[in-house]
């Protein structure tokens, strides 16, 4: 999962639970900005795994799953490069 993959996860996580994305940052204690860097999928913002953990656990999704996909694309572009 890429950084397009986990904007498109959490977006659809949120969006299906009825929450906004301020919603989202106060009920994972990381702040709207931070849930719109995510969304964004801007492969400038590398969310850390304190934020990742944070936002599945406020969606209520697994954060291994995504910290697991998330990772492991970023390994393999660090291998290609």
């Amino acid at each position: 999962m890429g950084h397009q993959e986990l904007a498109e996860a959490v977006r659809t996580a949120r969006t299906s639970r009825g929450i906004s994305q301020r919603e989202l940052g106060d009920a994972s204690g990381v702040g709207a900005t931070t849930v719109r860097r995510v969304e964004s999928g801007a492969a400038a913002y590398e969310p850390s795994v304190r934020v990742l953990c944070a936002v599945a656990g406020a969606l209520q999704v697994s954060a291994c799953a995504l910290l697991r996909a998330y990772t492991s694309e970023a390994a393999a572009e660090q291998v290609a490069s």
